[in-house]
């Protein structure tokens, strides 16, 4: 009989129809593929009504380079085995209060299934209930910055469980994972559509009344871990009304020319994934000519591109809110797997979608494809705790400048001519002048591989610690400063900035601290140093503080009143606690402060 090796997992779907046909559920151009395989029912314990397996072989041409050898061969006979992509899936229809159909993935066997036939939620409602808070290992949930695709995982590594907990619940939490005890057996299990099962169960004996059971507790949605629910899902009425605030909004990009950052700062594409940094190759989105561009091998997608492309591949007869919407929720998202160059379904386009909006003085969010009105009782604790962040005036002898538009700029060509260009570099360098401290900017460091698997970072990326550094016997004050350009796309590069660099402090505190004072070393020897020589920096567990220094229109600042809350959107304010609360539970103390700037 057959074990599930340890380190190994199924990974099941529920699908939402009993099909006489299970073909049904193939993709149309995967179904001439497939191997058909009838099951024996004798052999699987339970009550199994009927199952079938389908394998599917794809051939993968051999690589270029192959043909540029042979050519330079001597006698031109260079060969290399093709090879082919394998992949299965078992479908199972399992007998109890109501006839329940599944599907078990191998391989990359879930890039067959048609997404329309998939149980939405079904392994987080599955791990919700299962799950214990003592056994919780991680939480996924939604962050608003494409540089972390969406979905985060925060390692118990640096959280008590209960912090875990409370982290994770800042806004929508999208998978959870951790330990479930039978007995004396352990099984891990988590996810979101899918349901990842690990654990060593007899696939013969146990397999259907595994099954049996996550659909019984999938049917009960009881909440074991008693998280939350801070955002309230629009009705139909309301969504419709929002899909069509929507499609005007990406109607009045597409019809601009050119298509601008700040046309498209509202709207951010974020797929809902947790990518597998080692066999991830970049998206490719289907409809819009994304196989002949490099931009689909990079881990975010670029708005601007992306709106471009639906501007010119858009039909004029479908230039219009109904024609928008249907494309954004036909067109798919693909993740490309480095290994083999399969491509797995992520989401629509639509799904992938960040975007807010107000309507009848509520404000609302799109998320996965989700409209959630926001709970007022929330949105004011939320409003609180965002003004309820200290300015670092209060503590610091640091002097925040102004923006100068005038002379914080920098020269750049274009359209063969040198023009003058607003710049965070030029007012980081007067910063830190006027200040005597350390600049930090443009000083790159490369991450250790726990820091870099952990925001999703390429393998030999590198990042600034901070924009300026700040230190002394009692506190290390690091220094993150961004201009404002509306939309949560404004605060998601600061935010992620304070994020990564604070947990390389920690993970890699001694690579950081030699980094640092490379840059001190390289800063004393130069001949024309405009201040007096640093100080070697020491890191002797001084107190971390964080310091977000956020430039906007001097107009805004002094409309708001030191009320942060209201140089926010509700995205951000999200993001902008999610970010404090977890820099807090490491160790950081954070301060925000808002400068003012004629942009």
């Amino acid at each position: 009989m057959f074990i599930i090796a340890k380190n190994k997992k199924l990974i099941i779907y529920l699908l939402n129809s009993n099909e006489n046909n299970f073909k049904t559920y193939i993709r149309e151009e995967n179904r001439d593929k497939l191997k058909r395989h009838y099951i024996d029912k004798q052999k699987i314990s339970g009550n199994v009504d009927r199952g079938i397996i389908f394998i599917h072989e794809d051939p993968i041409s051999p690589p270029d380079w192959v043909g540029y050898l042979s050519d330079l061969s001597e006698k031109k006979d260079i060969k290399v085995p093709g090879k082919k992509v394998n992949k299965a899936i078992l479908f199972l229809t399992i007998k109890g209060v109501k006839k329940r159909t599944f599907a078990i993935v191998f391989g990359h066997g879930s890039s067959l299934l048609k997404h329309e036939y998939i149980v939405q939620n079904f392994g987080l409602k599955v791990s919700k209930s299962m799950l214990s808070i003592e056994e919780l290992i991680s939480i996924d949930s939604t962050a608003f910055s494409s540089k972390m695709f969406n979905t985060k995982k925060q390692s118990s590594k640096f959280l008590i469980p209960e912090k875990l907990l409370e982290y994770g619940t800042q806004n929508i939490v999208k998978n959870v994972y951790g330990i479930y005890k039978e007995l004396d057996k352990r099984f891990s299990l988590g996810g979101k559509d899918s349901l990842n099962f690990n654990g060593n169960i007899d696939l013969l004996l146990d397999l259907s009344r595994w099954l049996n059971y996550f659909a019984n507790i999938f049917d009960a949605d009881t909440n074991n871990l008693g998280i939350p629910e801070d955002l309230v899902i629009a009705t139909k009425s309301e969504k419709e009304v929002l899909d069509n605030k929507l499609g005007q909004k990406i109607l009045d990009v597409i019809s601009t020319y050119p298509i601008t950052k700040r046309q498209t700062s509202l709207l951010k594409l974020v797929p809902n994934a947790v990518l597998d940094l080692e066999d991830f190759n970049g998206f490719f989105i289907s409809g819009l000519g994304y196989k002949q561009s490099d931009i689909s091998s990079d881990f975010s997608i670029d708005e601007v591109n992306f709106f471009e492309r639906l501007q010119r591949q858009l039909k004029p007869s479908s230039k219009n809110i109904k024609g928008i919407l249907s494309k954004l929720k036909t067109d798919k998202i693909h993740g490309k797997s480095f290994e083999n160059g399969d491509l797995t379904e992520i989401c629509t386009i639509y799904e992938s979608i960040n975007y807010e909006v107000k309507y009848n003085s509520k404000d609302y969010i799109l998320v996965s494809g989700i409209w959630y009105k926001i709970d007022k009782q929330f949105y004011s604790s939320l409003k609180k705790e965002i003004d309820n962040i200290p300015s670092p005036d209060c503590r610091t002898s640091i002097k925040f400048i102004e923006f100068n538009p005038q002379k914080h700029v920098k020269q750049v060509v274009k359209n063969n001519k040198i023009q003058s260009q607003l710049s965070e570099g030029a007012y980081n360098d007067d910063f830190a002048l006027k200040n005597g401290i350390l600049k930090l900017d443009q000083e790159d460091y490369s991450p250790d591989s726990q820091t870099m698997k952990q925001y999703g970072l390429k393998t030999k990326s590198s990042i600034e610690i901070c924009d300026a550094l700040d230190f002394n016997s009692k506190e290390v004050q690091f220094i993150h400063i961004k201009r404002h350009s509306g939309g949560a796309s404004g605060t998601s590069h600061l935010l992620f900035q304070s994020l990564v660099s604070a947990h390389a402090f920690l993970n890699d505190n001694e690579s950081v601290t030699d980094h640092i004072n490379e840059v001190i070393k390289k800063f004393n020897n130069r001949t024309n140093r405009p201040y007096t020589i640093l100080n070697e920096f020491k890191y002797k567990n001084q107190q971390k503080e964080i310091f977000l220094v956020i430039i906007d229109k001097t107009a805004s600042i002094k409309k708001a009143k030191d009320v942060n809350s209201k140089l926010l959107s509700l995205l951000e304010m999200i993001s902008l606690r999610k970010t404090v609360r977890s820099l807090e539970q490491i160790g950081f103390k954070c301060y925000l402060k808002f400068v003012p700037g004629n942009l």
